[in-house]
């Protein structure tokens, strides 16, 4: 059933990619795109604590000092993939958004990461978005979804 519905609502499309957000390819325009996407998604320690603070002071009433001290580190990834485009140094676009990053309260894994930032790089046009859920969601290839979904059926 699942294999019949797939062909029926995907017939055409393999993979999603979503987008929030997109520029000109150039390091400068994904440079500033960085700095909006990385204040929106991922708030630096002391802005959070701020914002906490505005939102009630009465529960932070009940911790203790090492309770507001520690602060759960957060992982991240910086997925980087191009189509019709090799102008653009790898390295140089990630690290546009993971220098950007909080490093103390945010840091790398590509392992299992709990955020994942996915840059794309399609012709002259570059398309970036935070999602997560990433690798739990096979890179958003729908096919190997469905097959998993499959198998877990059958077992």
């Amino acid at each position: 059933h699942l294999r019949h519905l797939f062909r029926l609502l995907f017939r055409w499309a393999t993979r999603l990619l979503p987008v929030e957000t997109s520029s000109y390819a150039s390091l400068e325009a994904i440079g500033e795109m960085a700095e909006k996407l990385v204040a929106k998604h991922f708030p630096a320690p002391e802005e959070e604590e701020k914002k906490e603070e505005k939102e009630g002071a009465g529960a932070e009433a009940g911790k203790t000092a090492t309770e507001k001290v520690t602060i759960e580190k957060n992982k991240f990834a910086v997925d980087y993939g191009h189509r019709n485009s090799a102008k653009m140094d790898r390295m140089e676009v990630i690290d546009s958004f993971a220098k950007k990053i909080a490093q103390p309260a945010y840091v790398v894994n590509l392992g299992s990461p709990d955020r994942t930032v996915l840059v794309e790089i399609i012709r002259n046009t570059c398309f970036v978005s935070v999602v997560t859920d990433y690798q739990k969601y096979l890179k958003f290839n729908l096919q190997r979804v469905v097959e998993r979904a499959l198998e877990e059926d059958s077992d």
